[in-house]
């Protein structure tokens, strides 16, 4: 889950704890606001959290 941690260190104000537990993970990167060009990327972490076997089809 180091991926999601890179992600989620670059916003200060979510905190280490959600680098514990992928379902706080999912739900903070839910909450994001991101700019246009990001979203596609974010769309594609939070699919892929939510279905892991999803990554190996992409």
């Amino acid at each position: 889950m180091a991926w999601a941690g890179q992600l989620l260190g670059g916003y200060g104000g979510l905190g280490t704890t959600y680098l514990c537990d992928p379902e706080q993970v999912l739900e903070a990167l839910k909450k994001l606001r991101v700019s246009e060009e990001d979203e596609p990327l974010l769309k594609f972490t939070i699919a892929t959290l939510e279905n892991p076997q999803r990554r190996d089809l992409e």
